[in-house]
């Protein structure tokens, strides 16, 4: 239900059947705050490096944020209190995973895109020109990062 998503979540769109379609990607206004704060993380490691940002992009997927809230809600039951189990990360991929990665979440069956070197895995880092690397550019020679929680635990 509505009430169950993020406060800061657009409406779900509806499918032709009237169910709420299981991806939307809302287009965030260059004014907002939202965008402002994301822009802002990424030009602490990015400034001087990139010539203009295209598109900050807000992925709704209830799906995938019901199993990261039941996840976090686990990782504070088991960790000390107080323990930090959730950072801000950087992740750059390849265009050709981005659809995977916005239905299904990040997986390790889509490693081997870009970087492998501590094994198979998903990726995430601090900073964003570290992802930045990793961010492979498409026909059109624009890169694609993710901006997410992620759940680190101990």
């Amino acid at each position: 239900t509505e009430e169950e998503k993020p406060v800061n979540w657009d409406k779900m769109p509806v499918d032709p059947n009237g169910k709420d379609v299981p991806v939307h990607l809302v287009i965030l206004q260059s004014s907002s705050p939202e965008y402002k704060d994301v822009e802002s993380k990424f030009n602490v490691t990015m400034t001087g490096r990139y010539s203009q940002i295209l598109s900050i992009q807000r992925l709704q997927n209830p799906m995938l944020y019901w199993q990261y809230v039941a996840r976090k809600k686990e990782m504070n039951k088991q960790n000390p209190s107080g323990h930090k189990n959730e950072l801000w990360l950087w992740h750059g991929t390849d265009p050709g995973v981005l659809n995977n990665i916005n239905t299904q979440g990040f997986n390790r069956s889509f490693k081997g895109k870009n970087g492998t070197a501590y094994g198979e895995g998903v990726y995430f880092a601090r900073d964003a020109n570290y992802s930045n690397s990793y961010a492979r550019p498409d026909g059109s020679g624009q890169k694609h990062m993710y901006c997410t929680w992620v759940l680190t635990g101990e």
